[in-house]
C-alpha cells in the first residue's frame, strides 16, 4: 500500500496460464478493487484483463488492469 506513488498495487509472482507468464514480476494497478482485497501480503488469484483506465498520478506500475473471479489463496 502507498508504495511507488500508488494507493495500492498487486505484484504478480505466479501465473497458471502459460500465455500470460510475461506478467510474472510485474506490478499492476487494479481498478475498482474491493476493500477486502487491499491487504498487504494477501495472496489472491484472479483473471486479469488490461484496462484503458489511467493509472493514479505518480503511480509507477507496469499495467492498469481489471480483475474478475477474485479469490483468496489459502495454504
Amino acid at each position: 500500500m502507498n508504495e511507488n506513488g500508488c494507493p495500492y498495487y498487486i505484484e504478480i509472482t505466479n501465473c497458471y496460464v502459460s500465455h500470460l507468464a510475461y506478467y510474472i514480476g510485474k506490478k499492476v494497478y487494479p481498478v475498482e478493487l474491493e476493500e477486502k482485497y487491499k491487504k498487504e501480503g494477501l495472496e489472491i488469484q484472479f483473471d486479469l484483463y488490461l484496462s484503458k483506465a489511467p493509472s493514479p498520478t505518480d503511480c509507477q506500475i507496469d499495467y492498469v488492469v481489471s480483475l474478475e473471479k477474485i479469490s483468496v489463496v489459502t495454504k
